[in-house]
């Protein structure tokens, strides 16, 4: 988001900050109403609501940051959780998220190593072996996410961009709607107490230079937070292979230039085991890991977490390899 100076003496700034909260938060919904009406006004309550229910978004603004900000004004939340919303809003500000090269960027410019680069180091896929199961895990995590920002998932593009190019999972439309029901059916039983569901909210630590997107984190009534992450596999976590330990590659550095041609795994650089020991972590190991890391980073601002868990769906893919033809799910493993 770029940084703009508005003038927070004004009745009309006042007025959104009352609802909204925080600063940033309100910055950001003049920009983008700027950037939607080509002029350089201030925008009322009414304004900002009929904007964030457009849905036909500015550069600045998206259906995750829709939804951060309905709920941070939302009069229907208690003190304590729309609180939380609107800190949490605020931190979901603080780094730009480039989804197409998954590079985070702070507001001072300064790009932060991915979570998940970090634990296990980037994929390499060269020969695209395992393209379609990114695209179903993608497929669930985009359904999730567009019923959580009030759409319909059934309507959800399975078109992904891979390596500059648009390429497609294709279900059919039964197959579509049955993942749609499953999905609306797993965030309604999240609902049921009350919370409030917000999808992929960025979170970051500038100080460590690391930032990370979680999938759904759970705002309870009380304030309180839950981070969840959906996890699609053909393997299931019942079987021994999610306990399997598997070595973790370092970091490659071209020897004339210096430079890292290839970002390992930070514990693998760090050489926590010791010189010239393998580090080695199973499925379940990195993904505690990795929500553990998104959980220290809320608590480090102050939120309290009070669980931390994966939610499985096991599917079957047809004999091609082309598509997901079947899914099951295995429920939530608790980190």
């Amino acid at each position: 988001m770029a940084t703009v100076c508005y003038n927070k003496n004004l009745t009309e700034y006042r007025t959104l900050k009352n609802i909204y909260g925080d600063d940033l938060i309100v910055d950001a919904l003049i920009q983008s109403y700027q950037e939607k009406t080509g002029t350089d006004e201030y925008p009322t309550p009414d304004e900002v609501n009929d904007m964030l229910n457009n849905e036909t978004y500015t550069k600045g603004m998206d259906g995750v940051r829709a939804k951060l900000f309905k709920m941070a004004g939302s009069e229907s939340l208690n003190p304590a959780q729309r609180d939380a919303v609107q800190q949490v809003a605020k931190l979901h500000l603080e780094t730009d998220f480039e989804e197409e090269t998954h590079t985070y960027t702070s507001l001072s410019g300064e790009v932060l190593n991915s979570t998940t680069t970090l634990i296990k180091g980037q994929m390499e896929d060269d020969a695209n072996l395992y393209a379609v199961n990114r695209r179903i895990g993608n497929a669930f995590d985009k359904m999730l996410q567009a019923y959580l920002e009030g759409k319909n998932p059934a309507n959800v593009s399975f078109m992904f961009r891979e390596n500059g190019k648009d390429v497609e999972l294709k279900v059919s439309e039964s197959f579509k709607q049955e993942m749609a029901d499953f999905i609306e059916q797993v965030a309604s039983d999240l609902m049921q107490e009350g919370s409030v569901l917000i999808p992929q909210v960025v979170v970051s630590s500038p100080e460590n230079k690391v930032a990370g997107s979680i999938d759904v984190l759970v705002i309870k009534p009380n304030g309180d937070l839950e981070v969840l992450d959906l996890k699609a596999s053909k393997n299931s976590v019942k079987s021994d292979k999610y306990d399997r330990s598997y070595p973790l590659k370092g970091s490659r550095v071209d020897e004339s230039t210096g430079e890292i041609v290839y970002q390992g795994s930070l514990l693998v650089d760090k050489k926590v085991n010791g010189e010239g020991q393998a580090v080695k972590l199973s499925t379940r190991q990195q993904h505690a890991m990795q929500l553990g890391i998104y959980a220290r980073m809320l608590m480090n601002r102050g939120f309290t977490v009070s669980r931390t868990a994966s939610y499985h769906i096991k599917y079957t893919m047809d004999s091609a390899g082309t598509t997901i033809s079947a899914f099951e799910t295995e429920g939530y493993t608790e980190h």
